[in-house]
């Protein structure tokens, strides 16, 4: 069968919604399509109607059919140009760009996040929110990525890139129509994304025979043929061997790397540094894949050909090429279609691959990797908490500005983010962490929106800075808890003051020359070099260390005002009661004092005499014995009497016992007996002995009764014997 309609068959159609299927005639097109590319075709059409709004065709489905071999060959999509090129009273020419309708994901520029997806969930959003139905996805692999970012790129952009970069391509079908089918919303087209390189054959005849061009027709017969007209075939040379290495913080010790050699390489390494290889084997399929991209570059023909049934991503076989190892199935990557309707006329021009490379295709990487240069701004996330949202780890949930979803502080806006710290290692390190609400600062390791890094906090309106204009001379660390560490430059004042939330607190004054130490109950200790002093002030009570002039004293003054005072300079201790009773104890002057308040009692002890002395009464009371020792022991009375008296025995034991009374001296008892073992003597200017009843006297060898002037010796009766 002639792949040319018939005289009174027509080449091409093209048909719209919304119009009827006569409304267009089709001039001339040219289009484009591509593995892993929208097709796009610019018709120029001719109607009879010259006032076709553009609004009714602009964004609805539309198709362009090629006639071949009885059937009609369908390209479908959406209208994205519509132009009125020229036009009379009886003719109008018009063009129309044609789309595959995954073209319309060029129209979405947008940055957004998807994370805990595949990439096959992530396409089948995109293409869902496109209204785009009608595809299928068949891939091998279903790994979940925890985060992944579109960043300042269209959709399409965005899926190509993902795509690419997992070794998965794409493609259409759109089966033929037979010519009573032909009409509008009569076909469309299938979106195929896959990374199986099991590529289809075109519709029969799939052998395509080669003739070069010489200006006449080519007929079998009387029948026309297809054939490729032109063909070249080329081979480059390419690297022997592919390296990858990447970097995961999360095993720093590991080392992320992938070799792939290339058998059909030649020389050279291809290195690549960087990209999202989180394992070894993460990075040995990428040393795969780009293995594969080298290897499809390697083996290329491109021709021309009249053959309306070659599409992107389909295969055919070459034939009656005078080069016989040149007759074998090719893969056609892209392809270039021209037409008319004018002298009925279809030429194209394709690149294909040799079919045997198929198992080693790969997409080319045409999608732009977004870069992100300099810095973002993104708000810290957290669940309400009184404390920063971290994790076992120390990163952070950030919610990026250009995140577009409205779950904010759910901490589903971001990775775990790690900040950058002053001073970190095992185990040790500097953080201070930040809570919810606070404006971080990131940069992307070799700017891929995928790895960011926080690289530090900074104020906003909302968290204005602790050091302002009024404070600027203090260099201030305030945390979330109230907690403050300020340093104070003020010239010549300065000093610094740490203080909790509860108002415990440590300065340390260089103007004043002090440390001071305080808690919340104003407890203080206080170093104060100015006058030469430590302090240590309880809620009632106070220590003072002195030390001014020479002074080396010690004080302690309770709270009710009782006083102790240890002086080194003057060897002295005092003790002071709040009502002036006093101790003092003072090595200079060698003596100990005690004393009342009123200055009526005291005591003094030196190393010669101890002295007290009472305005009152002294008494010494004692459970037990009251022992009085001296080389001499003297009792005194000044005004009084001097009683001793005992519940027992009153025992004076001496080597001479001396009684002296100015007036007299009475011992008075119930009985009375006075001994000498020798001699006992009485003497007195005069002397009574009187007895109530008797008086004896009596000596056991001789009693002597003798007086100088006249001894008297009278009685009732007086016996001598």
């Amino acid at each position: 069968m002639s792949p040319i309609a018939a005289a009174n068959e027509s080449q091409f159609y093209f048909l719209t919604a919304k119009h009827a299927e006569t409304t267009f005639d089709v001039m001339e097109f040219y289009g484009k399509e591509a593995v892993s590319f929208p097709y796009e075709f610019n018709v120029h059409l001719i109607s009879d109607n010259n006032d076709i709004s553009p609004d009714t065709i602009l964004g609805q489905p539309a198709t362009l059919f090629i006639y071949r071999n009885g059937q009609y060959y369908p390209y479908s999509g959406i209208v994205v140009e519509f132009e009125l090129l020229d036009g009379d009273s009886q003719k109008c020419s018009y063009r129309a760009m044609l789309v595959a309708s995954l073209w319309i994901t060029r129209l979405n520029y947008r940055s957004r996040i998807f994370q805990n997806m595949t990439i096959s969930e992530i396409i089948q959003s995109v293409l869902k929110e496109a209204n785009i139905g009608n595809f299928s996805i068949d891939l091998s692999s279903g790994t979940k990525h925890e985060y992944i970012v579109q960043y300042q790129e269209t959709d399409l952009n965005f899926i190509s890139r993902l795509m690419e970069g997992a070794g998965i391509f794409y493609y259409f079908r759109e089966p033929p129509k037979s010519g009573d089918q032909i009409k509008p919303g009569a076909s469309c087209e299938q979106l195929i994304i896959t990374d199986n390189p099991k590529f289809e054959r075109i519709e029969e005849p799939s052998g395509i025979i080669y003739r070069p061009s010489d200006g006449m027709a080519k007929m079998s017969g009387r029948e026309k043929f297809e054939s490729v007209n032109t063909v070249r075939f080329s081979k480059s040379i390419i690297q022997s061997e592919v390296v990858v290495k990447s970097y995961n913080y999360r095993c720093p010790e590991v080392t992320i790397a992938g070799k792939q050699p290339i058998s059909s390489g030649n020389y050279g390494t291809f290195y690549e540094y960087g990209g999202s290889y989180k394992t070894v084997d993460d990075a040995q399929k990428g040393a795969q894949l780009i293995c594969k991209r080298l290897q499809t570059r390697q083996h290329r023909i491109s021709g021309t050909g009249d053959c309306r049934g070659f599409r992107a991503g389909y295969s055919f076989e070459l034939q009656e090429h005078k080069i016989a190892r040149l007759c074998i199935p090719y893969i056609i990557t892209e392809v270039i279609h021209s037409g008319g309707c004018g002298d009925n006329t279809y030429h194209n021009q394709f690149l294909a691959i040799p079919a045997e490379m198929a198992s080693r295709f790969a997409p080319e990487k045409s999608a732009s990797d977004p870069k992100v240069s300099g810095i973002l701004s993104a708000q810290i996330e957290g669940n309400e908490e009184a404390y920063a949202t971290i994790d076992d780890k120390g990163r952070y949930r950030v919610r990026l500005p250009f995140d577009l979803s409205s779950n904010s502080n759910n901490c589903n806006g971001s990775k775990q983010i790690r900040l950058a710290q002053p001073y970190c290692g095992s185990q040790y390190g500097f953080h201070f962490p930040s809570h919810q609400g606070t404006e971080m600062v990131l940069a992307c390791v070799d700017g891929d929106p995928n790895k960011p890094v926080g690289i530090g906090t900074v104020p906003n309106a909302n968290t204005i800075s602790p050091v302002i204009a009024i404070n600027k001379h203090e260099n201030l660390i305030k945390t979330a808890g109230g907690n403050i560490l300020a340093m104070d430059d003020t010239e010549d004042k300065q000093k610094i003051r740490l203080i909790t939330k509860g108002l415990n607190g440590l300065e340390m004054n260089d103007e004043k020359k002090r440390v001071v130490l305080t808690s919340t109950d104003l407890n203080q200790l206080v170093l104060d070099d100015e006058n030469s002093k430590v302090i240590i002030k309880g809620s009632s009570h106070t220590i003072s260390m002195n030390y001014a002039d020479g002074e080396k004293s010690i004080e302690i003054i309770s709270g009710e005002g009782h006083i102790i005072k240890i002086d080194d300079k003057k060897k002295n201790i005092a003790i002071k009661t709040a009502d002036g009773n006093q101790i003092e104890m003072d090595d200079n002057g060698k003596k100990v004092i005690i004393a009342d308040s009123q200055g009526k009692n005291s005591i003094t002890l030196d190393q010669k005499n101890g002295l007290i002395l009472s305005g009152g009464k002294v008494t010494i009371d004692a459970s037990q014995e009251i022992v009085l020792s001296g080389a001499n022991i003297k009792i005194n009375s000044n005004k009084g009497d001097v009683d001793l008296n005992a519940s027992g025995d009153l025992k004076l034991n001496g080597t001479n016992i001396n009684q002296k009374g100015n007036s007299g001296v009475k011992i008075e008892a119930a009985k009375f007996e006075a001994k000498g073992s020798i001699s006992t003597n009485i003497a007195g200017s005069m002397m009574e002995m009187s007895a109530d009843a008797s008086v004896k006297i009596k000596g056991n060898a001789m009693v002597e009764v003798n007086g100088g002037g006249m001894a008297v010796v009278k009685g009732g009766v007086v016996m001598i014997n």
